[in-house]
This record gives C-alpha cells, structure tokens and sequence, in this order.
C-alpha cells in the first residue's frame, strides 16, 4: 500500500509540476503577445509619422518649385533664399520651413511680413546660440538689440553685418508702432538680401558668390 501510495503522491506532484510549468508558460506567451502587440502598434505609428513627414516636405516641395519659377521675385532673393531652405533642410527643418514661408510672402508682395519672418528667424538663431551663454542664461526675455549687440562683440557680426541687423530692428520697431508702414523698393530689397545675409553668417553657411 504504501508503495501504491507513493506512486499516487509522485503522480500527482508530476501533475502539479506540468500545470506549473503550463501556467509559467501560458504567463510567459500573454506578456510576449502584448509586447508584440505594442511593438507593432508602434511601428504603424512610426510608418504614419514618416508618411506624414515625407508628405510635408513634398508639400513644401511643390510650393518651392512654383516659387522659383515665378518672374516677379528678383533673381537673387530667389536664389539665396533657395539655397538657405536647402542648407538649413538638414541643419533644422523650422527654420527651413519658415523660409519657405518667407519665399511665399514676398511673391504675394508681402514684402514688410517676409521681412518681419525673416528677422524672427535671425532672433531665434541668436538665442539658440547664446542661449547658454552667462549673459542670457536664466532669463525669460533677452531683447533682440542685447542679442545683436553680442553678436558684434564676438566677433560674428562685422561692422556692416552689424549695420544691417541694426537697420532691420529699426524696420521691424517702427513697424510695430506704426500702421501702414511703407519702404521704398530699394529698401525692402536691401533688407530682405541682408536678412538672408545674417542667416547664412549665424549658420556659419559658405555663401555663394557671384563669381563662383
């Protein structure tokens, strides 16, 4: 008897011993499946933002190549312009983007918005650079003036390139406080070539030149 007994606990602790091991890998199997499940549910998400991206820049694409084709946008705002979208399309999509919206103004003739953009584009570029930097760090507001005026003192403005930023916070101030604000065509020109011009110096990006 006792050995039948025996043999009933060891069936038993045999039994007990699968259905252990069945739960483990049942337990096992749940928790691989919602790890699949999850994975997968990210990588649609991953494909979708990719498609989402791809299509922006396609959209931004059209809209660059229609820009370039039109007559009334001079010749060399076209170009470099063209060329800062290309460069900063790789270095920051924002700023890339924001130029295309500049291109975009300036062919609808709103020449005093693309330059506003422009200087809001050369504001952002400043801070991002200084911005850890002792004399901004920590602070909510730095004025665009102080951000052009460290500009100067380091050494990334020359004199002239210091000259046009100070002549495009002048625009954008009395824009500001003034409706209606008209610039002549030279002006808006000068100013729209020498926003471009600090963009490509703050983004340390070689220029073209009329001869290369």
């Amino acid at each position: 008897m006792s050995r039948v007994g025996d043999c009933v606990s060891l069936e038993k602790k045999n039994d007990y011993k699968i259905k252990k091991n069945d739960i483990a890998l049942l337990t096992i199997l749940a928790v691989a499946g919602v790890l699949i499940y999850f994975l997968i549910k990210e990588r649609a998400k991953n494909d979708l933002k990719d498609k989402e991206i791809k299509a922006l820049k396609d959209k931004n694409k059209d809209l660059l190549d229609l820009l370039k084709n039109n007559d009334q946008i001079p010749q060399e705002i076209k170009e470099q312009i063209s060329r800062l979208i290309d460069n900063y399309n790789d270095m920051d999509e924002n700023v890339s983007n924001e130029l295309i919206r500049v291109l975009a103004l300036i062919e609808i003739g709103q020449e005093m918005k693309a330059i506003r953009d422009l200087v809001k584009i050369i504001e952002n570029l400043l801070k991002e650079k200084y911005k850890e930097d002792n004399r901004i760090k920590g602070k909510k507001f730095v004025p665009l003036a102080k951000l052009i005026e460290y500009g100067k003192e380091d050494d990334l403005f020359n004199e002239k390139e210091y000259s046009i930023a100070c002549l495009l916070k002048e625009i954008i101030n009395e824009e500001s406080h003034k409706l209606n604000v008209t610039e002549t065509t030279n002006m808006v020109i000068m100013a729209i070539l020498g926003g471009v011009e600090l963009i490509f110096r703050i983004g340390k990006i070689k220029k073209k030149t009329p001869c290369s």
